[in-house]
């Protein structure tokens, strides 16, 4: 008699329970991955906006190094993807504004989470030519071409004196007042 038998403490209909879970957790992977990539996608082909890559760490690096940040003045990371250089300056800086500002929806999200912790960091979702940047004494951008020749033409009405950080791309119409090498691309140094 078949009911007699004793079953293993394993049966193969307890492995399809495993399984599912790690269906689902994957299936979810490859959709936000395929959702990011399609919004990248996106951003680039239809709205010419730059792809969001993040700045390497020697770089953000060597923007901390040589930034000094007086009491009162603001800082703004544009194009900030997940803001990981306006953290940094936001913990280094606890008294002064650090603003990050991102148009690509799944890295502002994340950029917002990872803010939360620092009171003095402002992540603001929207396109940085649009934005009104008159307070802000620095800046730091790491995007394209299109949009560095956008932004010149917006910095030429910014009201005060202020310095412009760009990784990799220059500012058309301008002399970089200094460059910080580095191992690939140059930091690029305008004063406004």
């Amino acid at each position: 008699n078949y009911a007699d038998i004793p079953r293993p403490s394993w049966h193969p209909s307890q492995e399809g329970n495993k399984i599912i879970p790690m269906q689902i957790t994957i299936t979810i992977i490859l959709l936000i991955t395929t959702l990011y990539l399609l919004t990248q996608l996106y951003h680039y082909k239809f709205q010419n906006r730059a792809l969001w890559f993040p700045s390497p760490s020697h770089i953000r690096q060597a923007i901390i190094n040589h930034l000094e940040l007086q009491p009162g003045q603001i800082f703004a990371e544009l194009g900030a993807g997940t803001g990981t250089l306006a953290r940094l300056l936001a913990k280094k800086y606890p008294t002064n504004q650090i603003y990050a500002y991102e148009i690509s929806y799944l890295p502002f999200l994340l950029g917002s989470l990872l803010a939360g912790r620092h009171p003095n960091l402002n992540f603001i979702s929207g396109n940085l030519i649009k934005a009104d940047l008159n307070m802000v004494d620095y800046f730091f951008v790491f995007t394209n071409d299109e949009s560095m020749a956008q932004l010149a033409t917006k910095l030429q009405k910014h009201p005060k004196a202020a310095t412009l950080y760009s990784y990799q791309f220059q500012l058309p119409n301008h002399q970089a007042s200094q460059i910080i090498t580095t191992p690939k691309h140059p930091i690029y140094i305008y004063q406004l």
